[in-house]
C-alpha cells in the first residue's frame, strides 16, 4: 500500500520543507521528478516506467519557470532551468 501524496505533504510542511516544483496536472506512478538546485540554475531529471506517455506540466519554485512536456514511455529527459533567463536552457530526451 502507497502513503497517501497527503501524509507526504504534511511531513513536508512540519519539517519546513518547501518542494523544489509544484506539479500543474497529477504525476502518475511509475514516474520520477528530481531537481537540483545548481548557482546558476535547476537541473530536472524526469523518468518514466510507464506503459504509455505522461504529460508533465510544472512550475519550477526556484525561477517560477513552467516546464511542460510529453515524457515519453519508459524513457528519461533532463532539463536545465537558467535562473537569469528564467527559462529552459538546455533539454535532452523532449
Amino acid at each position: 500500500m502507497e502513503p497517501s501524496s497527503s501524509v507526504y505533504n504534511y511531513v513536508l510542511a512540519a519539517l519546513k520543507i518547501k518542494p523544489a516544483f509544484e506539479s500543474q496536472t497529477a504525476i502518475p506512478s511509475g514516474t520520477l521528478i528530481s531537481a537540483t538546485e545548481l548557482q546558476d540554475s535547476v537541473l530536472y531529471i524526469l523518468e518514466s516506467e510507464n506503459a504509455n506517455d505522461v504529460a508533465i506540466d510544472l512550475q519550477d519554485a526556484a525561477t517560477g519557470s513552467r516546464l511542460t512536456l510529453m515524457l515519453r514511455a519508459k524513457h528519461a529527459a533532463i532539463a536545465l532551468i537558467g535562473k537569469k533567463e528564467k527559462a529552459v536552457i538546455a533539454r535532452y530526451g523532449f
